[in-house]
């Protein structure tokens, strides 16, 4: 977009002004301190809602077998909208988090999140959301290991190779990722 409308990128502020906060030796800033208890809370409403609810159950449902789901009465139509105004919603919250962020807003080299979905989605298991939070810790953890446990004769990127490394090394052992259930197939 910059290519055709050049123009300054402008940036939220961050809210928490960058204060850091120490707990036994290991700092976290103020900003995912936050985070961390707000993500957690979305993940238990998803859950309730996906669990418990009569359009969670068909966003489920409807998830598993479009056409089953349609001959039991479920409005697809209705499904495939409230979908996309949940991808919606998080996308939009995703967005103020980046651009909350130290040099955040929309920039070159912002795809690299992106990149680093996929080992997550596919370590903790493609249908597991609960397998999507375990798989962006581990990776998470592991990347900041590589970052400074890793030699400098390995190469300055290698820890971002690292998380790809791990999705090779636990789809070798677990094909289905870590919370993957195992597709059975009958002839």
């Amino acid at each position: 977009m910059t290519a055709i409308w050049p123009g300054d990128s402008l940036n939220l502020d961050d809210p928490w002004a960058l204060e850091v906060i120490r707990v036994g030796g290991i700092g976290i800033t103020a900003r995912d301190a936050t985070l961390i208890p707000i993500t957690a809370v979305l993940l238990l409403l998803f859950f309730v809602f996906f669990r418990f609810t009569r359009v969670g159950l068909s966003l489920r449902a409807t998830a598993i077998d479009s056409e089953a789901a349609m001959a039991q009465g479920i409005s697809t139509r209705f499904v495939f909208g409230v979908s996309w105004a949940i991808a919606g919603a998080l996308g939009a919250f995703g967005g103020v988090v980046l651009s909350t962020t130290v040099g955040g807003g929309v920039r070159p080299g912002l795809e690299v999140y992106a990149f680093l979905a996929l080992p997550v989605i596919i370590l903790g298991g493609l249908e597991s959301p609960l397998g999507a939070v375990v798989g962006g810790l581990v990776i998470g953890i592991v990347q900041q290991f590589a970052v400074t446990l890793v030699p400098a004769e390995w190469g300055s990127g290698f820890a971002e190779v690292v998380p790809y490394l791990v999705m090779l090394v636990i789809l070798l052992i677990r094909p289905a990722g870590l919370f993957g259930r195992k597709e059975i197939r009958r002839a």
